[in-house]
């Protein structure tokens, strides 16, 4: 991996960290909407979580090994904190090869970046692709009525030689990325 991929993606990793330890720091208590019910052996549970995780603010980021097309676990997005109505931007980094960031509600899907990335090569974006190594975002309009939310990245890693060979998009056997989402 790169230097500075490398840098970005513990500098990701120290931004997480610092957010989860001061998003469960703060305890919530049980909203109207939260219900006691019984789990498979009969104890009452609490239906809703007392630890506030908010995906608001926070990072997501992952990697895979390997040659070929991969989809990632999708990423559970939860817009809690947010208001009904409220814009959400998620900003998509590809790293290393091409991927393809979507979000989808309850129903279906709400936004996609299509893929972005680097590959003179051809590949599910067509014959070949050049996205800047920066941020792609997307938007949607919050709608608490269509959670749940989710993230879901794909990536297909080529692994090619020949005329190709000297792009990253190309010669890796490797996919990073990366997802920051903020909302308005």
């Amino acid at each position: 991996m790169k230097k500075n991929q490398t840098i970005a993606i513990s500098l990701a990793t120290l931004l997480i960290s610092i957010f989860l330890i001061n998003a469960c720091s703060k305890k919530t208590e049980p909203g109207p909407d939260a219900a006691l019910s019984k789990n498979e052996t009969g104890n009452q549970n609490l239906a809703t979580s007392r630890l506030t995780s908010c995906s608001c603010g926070e990072y997501f980021s992952n990697t895979h090994s390997g040659l070929g097309f991969y989809l990632y676990s999708d990423t559970p997005l939860d817009f809690s904190c947010a208001d009904s109505g409220a814009t959400v931007t998620v900003g998509c980094t590809y790293y290393d090869v091409p991927n393809r960031f979507t979000v989808y509600d309850n129903n279906s899907l709400v936004v996609t970046t299509n893929w972005i990335g680097w590959a003179h090569c051809s590949g599910p974006w067509g014959f070949s692709i050049t996205t800047a190594q920066a941020e792609t975002f997307i938007n949607f309009t919050y709608v608490p009525a269509n959670a749940p939310y989710k993230l879901r990245v794909e990536t297909t890693v080529i692994g090619c030689t020949g005329s190709c060979s000297s792009d990253p998009g190309c010669r890796d056997t490797d996919d990073n990325w990366q997802a920051h989402v903020t909302c308005n």
